[in-house]
């Protein structure tokens, strides 16, 4: 009888544990120093430590993060939790920092793989900085942030058919 009462104590401390480590994950700054190895996209679970230069954040209202590894993916998020999101940020790829995504400029369809995607979409802070990564990747276009939200949910859609 004392192990069936250890063993259902310990279970309840571990179920408690995992959750106070989500609830730590979802309370992290946005910043690339608040990301660890082991965090995985909220939506698909691929590692945000390797695919970082895609990475998208959302910041809720009520102070919570929520962290993505591409913008396909972040589109998810927000149709999940538009209501509750105060702001989204983005990764500019050429300082490697979270950035404002609805003032910055998105490269799509470079020839550098994009992450969740078949046309890629690198952002950056810097129209400049997008030009000369356009010129040098063939990059199709350079469009805002509405428009390459808009274009990611067509893709999500068009996989759904």
């Amino acid at each position: 009888m004392k192990t069936l009462f250890l063993i259902i104590i310990a279970s309840l401390l571990f179920a408690c544990q995992e959750s106070k480590e989500n609830t730590e994950l979802t309370k992290k700054s946005i910043s690339v120093d608040s990301i660890t190895h082991e965090m995985g996209c909220e939506n698909c679970g691929m590692n945000l430590k390797k695919f970082i230069s895609t990475n998208h954040a959302l910041k809720m209202k009520n102070g919570d993060t929520h962290f993505y590894c591409s913008i396909n993916c972040s589109t998810i998020g927000i149709d999940e939790m538009k209501e509750e999101a105060e702001a989204v940020y983005a990764i500019d790829y050429n300082s490697t920092k979270f950035v404002n995504a609805e003032t910055a400029h998105y490269v799509v369809g470079s020839s550098l793989k994009g992450t969740m995607t078949r046309i890629s979409k690198f952002t950056f802070e810097n129209l400049d900085d997008a030009e000369e990564f356009s010129k040098t990747f063939n990059g199709k276009e350079i469009v805002n942030y509405d428009r390459a939200v808009e274009m990611s949910k067509e893709e999500i859609a068009g996989r759904k058919k």
